[in-house]
């Protein structure tokens, strides 16, 4: 008896190796993808900005990134300050502060871009949230009350243009580069089942357009969480946020399908490593611990002498 659907990931193309480096924006997927790469040893710049969610948002980070415009618009909270192109994880005591944190990371994007093998993109909500005074979707609400933003369900073609001439723009930068777009499997349950529902609807058929139009590469996300696990034993206890079962079997078809079989043994190897030397001994400064890690150390050190290439953070 079959208990669910199988669903095959075919292999992309990609072949990622650790000489390769990855940008990973966007929502909750680009958040886990980008923990999986860095913990397998890859260089990765993962959400600089904080997640964000709507197509747009992501967008205009990397416009600003691309521009020699300097200007942060800046919101101040009580005694803190943040940028509306990011999420609250970025913020200063004071303009200043904020305004200097994004001016470096977008200067660290354009240059994390230009290096670049891989940019992934994920889209989580096509529920835009536009300021009123500036005339923008922003990446958080930061929240402010919801009166100073329009929220609507943006049109499928108003987000393929930006993201399409925002894509252009990257491979003037970057002509080698190779582009994943995803949906996040995650359900905005704020916004109640049947908006989250066709908003995600909008972000799968935005996603494909990009592949026929844009030449990206779409990795099934969605599909793997919704259709072939599709069991609320594979969410966290909120419903909403994919397990950490659910994560690893998604890793998995990613490594499958966008990694060179050589590359995967180095990460079995360094991730063997790192869980020696990560152990907790029950007997912490014993002479079979203190023999455990010298063991692990000199491996560590083989294994840079043979793989340079490896990112141990």
């Amino acid at each position: 008896m079959k208990f669910k659907l199988d669903f095959q990931v075919n292999n992309n193309g990609i072949e990622l190796s650790h000489h390769d480096s990855v940008v990973s924006l966007g929502s909750c997927f680009a958040d886990e993808i980008g923990a999986k790469l860095m913990s397998s040893g890859f260089t990765i710049n993962s959400n600089a900005f904080g997640t964000l969610f709507h197509p747009l948002a992501i967008m205009n980070t990397l416009n600003n990134a691309f521009s020699s415009n300097k200007e942060v618009n800046i919101l101040q909270r009580n005694d803190l300050f943040f940028a509306w192109e990011a999420s609250s994880k970025l913020f200063g005591t004071s303009h200043k502060e904020i305004e200097n944190k994004i001016l470096s990371i977008r200067s660290q994007l354009k240059q994390n871009i230009k290096d670049a093998s891989l940019l992934i993109l994920t889209f989580g909500t096509a529920w835009a949230y536009e300021h009123k005074e500036l005339s923008r979707v922003v990446g958080n609400c930061h929240k402010e009350p919801l009166t100073s933003f329009k929220k609507e369900l943006s049109n499928i073609d108003l987000m393929l243009n930006e993201c399409e001439a925002t894509i252009n723009k990257i491979r003037v930068l970057n002509p080698a580069i190779k582009i994943i777009v995803t949906v996040s499997p995650v359900r905005h349950k704020k916004d109640g089942l049947i908006q989250n529902n066709r908003s995600k609807a909008r972000l799968l058929e935005l996603t494909h357009r990009l592949v026929e139009e844009s030449d990206c590469i779409y990795f099934p996300a969605y599909e793997i969480i919704m259709d072939e696990l599709r069991d609320y034993r594979f969410f966290k206890k909120d419903l909403v946020h994919p397990s950490n079962e659910a994560v690893n079997y998604v890793w998995e078809k990613f490594e499958e399908a966008s990694i060179k079989d050589s590359t995967l043994d180095i990460i079995s190897a360094y991730q063997k490593i790192n869980r020696v030397l990560a152990h907790r001994s029950l007997f912490p400064n014993s002479k079979e611990d203190h023999l455990r890690i010298q063991k692990a150390e000199e491996s560590k050190r083989l294994f840079i002498t043979e793989y340079p290439e490896v990112n141990w953070g």
